[in-house]
């Protein structure tokens, strides 16, 4: 089953239209937490928030956004974060970094549901210019978010960034552009 959730998303002119479909299984487990009827819908809006607080650089909103027990594979070193107070930091950290036009932009969202949990897939661009600097600066990257839906509604549990590289030279691929947008 497929939904165009474009219309979930704040675009900006010259931005290529969001593409997002969304599978669930009906005959998943569930928890004795109550999911909203519109899982897709949920997630979108949740998404909405997620996006929104990296354009606000908003550390406190940003950190709301995942699971106490969350568990993150960034792109940066350390190779991973356990726990939302080590989460925090790194986000406190990066956050304070952040100049002017800051700006976040997912495309080709994928989302599947099962249950009281969502896979989230993107290609995903972040613009910022960094404080001391004039230059806009950024990147594209793969982003998978492992969703679970709690009393406080949805959450990431589980996140993973990357970029592809280069087999052989083994470098960082950071050139990467989304398919269409080369």
């Amino acid at each position: 089953m497929g939904e165009d959730l474009q219309a979930r998303f704040g675009q900006t002119p010259g931005q290529v239209a969001i593409r997002a479909t969304v599978t669930t299984r009906k005959d998943a487990l569930m928890t004795d937490t109550a999911l909203p009827k519109a899982i897709p819908q949920e997630i979108a809006s949740f998404l909405d928030h997620w996006v929104g607080a990296i354009r606000a650089k908003d550390p406190t909103a940003y950190a709301a956004c995942y699971t106490d027990d969350v568990r993150v594979f960034d792109g940066m070193n350390p190779s991973q974060y356990r726990g939302l107070d080590a989460w925090r930091e790194m986000i406190e950290a990066c956050f304070g970094t952040l100049g002017t036009e800051t700006d976040l932009v997912l495309r080709d969202v994928q989302v599947q549901t099962a249950g009281d949990m969502a896979v989230v897939t993107a290609i995903v661009g972040y613009w910022s210019v960094l404080h001391g600097e004039t230059e806009k600066r950024g990147m594209w990257g793969r982003q998978t978010n492992i969703l679970r839906w709690t009393s406080a509604g949805w959450r990431i549990c589980h996140e993973h960034s990357s970029v592809p590289f280069n087999g052989e030279t083994g470098e960082a691929d950071f050139a990467m552009r989304p398919e269409g947008d080369e």
